[in-house]
């Protein structure tokens, strides 16, 4: 059996599990100080909500399995569509013990498809992993937004910020992207980030100097690669030091 998978940040929790409860007119499955879920039946549904994220929203979708066969099948079919693809195989999360893989739609959502194996008491377990520096010089298979065809080496068109978001802490980290004038360079930073970093990453762009308007060969770059577009604009880095800005770590 397949069930379908939301996960959300929200900002106050006894508040948003309260509401749920209502919607789905059913328990939640699973409490604890950070995080909620449902397994709904009708329709089939793993509904999780959590507060480590730095702003309400989606985290992340997906596709639940019960079985290896069915992982595998959908590994295969996102294979065989040239998505580009991440393998974390087995790794503990959201206080789950799990075999998965991960995709990046076309909008920058991180799409996961996985098999739960057991419980864990902790949201995520420590991994003894390498430390990130050497993970990215493992020269692993990654993929082109391009394309969608992996190629060998490092500095990935997408994977290497996947792989991060895996092994960093759960918190989104906002960008500020800066330059003089904000027409192209920036921007396309902004939209990269955006897509390709989600939802560890929230960026921003802004000039000093504004020219106001978007250079359309950036537009066209960003449709070429299939990267959404919508919001973008050239704008004074005066918004971002304004009340009700963004916070920013960088």
């Amino acid at each position: 059996m397949k069930r379908f998978h939301v996960h959300l940040h929200v900002n106050d929790l006894s508040r948003s599990i309260g509401s749920y409860s209502r919607l789905f007119d059913a328990t939640r499955t699973r409490v604890e100080s950070d995080y909620a879920e449902w397994m709904l039946q009708d329709p089939p549904l793993n509904f999780a909500i959590s507060t480590r994220g730095a702003q309400p929203g989606i985290d992340h979708l997906g596709i639940q399995t019960d079985d290896a066969a069915e992982l595998g099948a959908l590994k295969a079919r996102a294979e065989a569509g040239n998505l580009v693809l991440f393998d974390e195989g087995k790794t503990t999360c959201c206080y789950a013990r799990s075999e998965k893989h991960w995709i990046n739609d076309p909008q920058g959502i991180a799409w996961e498809h996985f098999r739960t194996l057991d419980n864990i008491p902790a949201f995520r377990e420590d991994i003894p992993a390498e430390p990130a520096s050497a993970l990215m010089r493992t020269g692993r298979a990654v993929g082109s937004p391009r394309t969608g065809q992996a190629r060998p080496g490092g500095g990935d068109d997408g994977f290497d910020l996947l792989l991060l978001r895996r092994i960093m802490s759960d918190k989104t980290y906002s960008v500020l992207f800066l330059c003089t004038g904000n027409p192209a360079r920036s921007i396309l930073a902004e939209a990269l980030t955006n897509h390709l970093g989600a939802p560890r990453f929230k960026a921003w762009s802004a000039g000093s100097f504004p020219k106001w308007q978007v250079n359309p060969f950036a537009l066209s770059t960003l449709a070429e690669w299939h990267i959404p577009q919508y919001g973008l604009r050239s704008k004074s880095w005066d918004e971002f030091a304004a009340p009700g800005a963004p916070p920013l770590d960088s």
